[in-house]
C-alpha cells in the first residue's frame, strides 16, 4: 500500500528546475524510495520525457554483486 504524500511531492517539484542538489534523508524503511517513486510519477504527469529520469535502487545492485 502506497500512502500519497502530496506535500512532500509538491516541495520536491518546487525545486525541480533549480541547480540545488536535492537530498532525501531518513532512517531505514521510512519511505524515501516510495517518495521518489511518487516524485517520478508526478514528473511524468508533467510531460517530462522518461529518458530524463534515472531511478537506481542501490540495494538491488548490491544484491547482484558477487560476494568476495
Amino acid at each position: 500500500m502506497i500512502i500519497d504524500r502530496p506535500q512532500y511531492v509538491k516541495e520536491l517539484l518546487s525545486f525541480k528546475d533549480s541547480d540545488i542538489i536535492k537530498v532525501i534523508t531518513g532512517v531505514r524503511h521510512c519511505g524515501k524510495s516510495t517518495l521518489m517513486e511518487l516524485y517520478k510519477d508526478a514528473l511524468l504527469k508533467q510531460v517530462t520525457d522518461k529518458k530524463q529520469i534515472q531511478f537506481i535502487k542501490l540495494e538491488e545492485i548490491e544484491s547482484q554483486l558477487p560476494i568476495t
